[in-house]
């Protein structure tokens, strides 16, 4: 059991083998979040290198959605 756990971590470690890429929202929760998950991938040294961000506002076609492209662009920035 220890010979395969230690061949699944060096394939997932292994970059030409194994991405991870993340997936997010531009809000608070959705950022804190990704950083957490960030932050443990680190301490098992595992590199993310990708971070897709859904549900982004492209053009605001009302108030509502000019008050949240605002502060989508404020999560996007961090």
């Amino acid at each position: 059991m220890e010979d395969l756990a230690e061949k699944v971590v060096n394939f997932i470690r292994d970059p030409q083998k194994s991405d991870f890429i993340i997936v997010t929202i531009p809000r608070s929760p959705g950022v804190r979040q990704t950083e957490r998950i960030i932050k443990d991938f680190d301490e098992y040294q595992l590199r993310v290198n990708h971070l897709i961000v859904n549900y982004v506002i492209q053009e605001a076609d009302c108030n509502f959605h000019k008050i949240r492209k605002e502060m989508q662009q404020h999560y996007i920035q961090v």
